[in-house]
């Protein structure tokens, strides 16, 4: 069965997250459209959330011409999230999770099914609370070293 059309907030956030990533690549519609080989109405209307047909090969040659995550695209689609696609333009986080995902099937098969919720969400928090403190640790040493004039000049 295929999935539902997306609704009305859905296509709002999916507009917004285009533009956005879009724009932050410096990028004009024109050349959007031409480099997803798209008549540049067509490339428009998608833009604007009004033309629905083949969303995902559209999407992901939306990515490509802005190397932007389709997988982020979607999922902030789905979430009403449009920043989640801009945030995670360079680092492609939804690819990156989605292939983890694949992995670990591959590796757990049938047994996948067997994992609770409740610790899938003790694990996902986990996980990202690792991610949130490395960040913020390497972000501290960049700043405590930035504070201190005296060891940029040592070298000489």
């Amino acid at each position: 069965m295929p999935p539902p059309d997306p609704t009305a907030r859905e296509w709002a956030t999916l507009t917004e997250a285009l533009r956005m990533i879009r724009r932050k690549r410096g990028l004009k519609v024109r050349e959007v459209a031409a480099a997803m080989s798209l008549p540049l109405r067509t490339y428009q209307l998608f833009e604007a959330g009004q033309s629905h047909l083949d969303l995902f090969p559209r999407i992901r040659a939306f990515a490509l011409a802005t190397d932007s995550d389709p997988h982020s695209i979607l999922v902030a689609m789905a979430l009403g999230l449009p920043s989640l696609a801009l945030h995670s333009l360079d680092n492609k986080f939804m690819s990156v999770l989605l292939l983890a995902a694949r992995r670990f099937d591959e590796r757990m098969g049938d047994r996948l099914s067997r994992l609770e919720v409740g610790r899938l969400i003790s694990a996902f928090r986990r996980a990202f609370d690792e991610l949130e403190a490395d960040l913020l640790a390497r972000e501290a040493e960049v700043d405590a070293w930035l504070a201190s004039p005296g060891d940029a000049d040592s070298s000489n």
